[in-house]
């Protein structure tokens, strides 16, 4: 008997075809979003990787 269904310690069920099938959801929203705007894209992008530069880069 399989079970796709688990539990996690917080009692919630997980069906890790809802999930899938979520991330397949945001992931199409993003890539409309990014089509939408792609030169905010690539800013917002580059300035993710400059702030998390200049942290990894912190000592």
């Amino acid at each position: 008997m399989e079970n796709n269904e688990t539990n996690d310690k917080s009692g919630f069920s997980i069906d890790p075809d809802q999930i899938k099938e979520t991330a397949a959801t945001v992931a199409a929203e993003a890539a409309k979003l990014i089509k939408k705007h792609p030169f905010e894209s690539v800013g917002a992008a580059l300035l993710v990787g400059l702030v998390i530069g200049l942290l990894v880069k912190r000592k």
